[in-house]
């Protein structure tokens, strides 16, 4: 993405944009979504309706990070990624330190996570970002071409089928026509032989 005053209006999503949901069980943990301006604006609403009993409401107008403002969240909160890595979870406070070293295991998450509420995060934020932006299923126009091209499909098979059909049928009675030939010219022979 690049720094954030890279990201105007042109781009896709909009300007990385940060989401904070706080904890209604567990006091000062704060959980913060870091996205495209689009993305993040789309999940607010669901986050606030899917997670209700769990997180205190956020506020539906999401603030467009800048460089030259504090930037007071790093690298090292990050909890969960989404769609490819475009979009990140932070656990505000938390500190990966595996980041910093060559581990391949991550810090652990603090006990205070209130892991309810990062579980309700997670599914929601997966659901609502997808890797793909098709939702919804087919349109009307696309079923029916799948429909007019299965049934053209089952046309140009059944007439294959018929015309193979008729093609055996012929092949057959052609060698049954020769055998009755032979047969004839045989008998025709012997009767000749006969008579000599």
């Amino acid at each position: 993405y690049g720094l954030p005053e890279s990201l105007n209006r042109n781009n896709f999503g909009g300007a990385l944009t940060i989401a904070t949901f706080q904890s209604r069980a567990v006091q000062n943990v704060t959980y913060m979504l870091y996205a495209d301006q689009a993305s993040v604006t789309d999940v607010i609403p669901e986050v606030n309706k899917n997670c209700s009993n769990l997180v205190i409401p956020a506020d539906p107008n999401p603030v467009a990070v800048s460089s030259t403002g504090t930037i007071n969240f790093g690298p090292q909160e990050v909890v969960q990624y989404f769609r490819s890595s475009s979009a990140a979870l932070l656990l505000q406070g938390y500190n990966n330190t595996a980041l910093w070293t060559n581990s391949t295991q991550d810090s652990p998450l603090p006990d205070n996570r209130d892991p309810d509420l990062l579980a309700c995060l997670n599914t929601t934020i997966a659901q609502r970002i997808p890797i793909t932006d098709k939702q919804g299923g087919l349109s009307r126009l696309e079923i029916g071409w799948i429909v007019t091209g299965a049934v053209i499909g089952l046309f140009l098979l059944v007439i294959s089928a018929i015309y193979v059909s008729e093609w055996l049928h012929k092949k057959r009675m052609r060698r049954t026509e020769r055998g009755h030939i032979l047969r004839d010219r045989w008998e025709d022979i012997e009767l000749l032989g006969q008579k000599h």
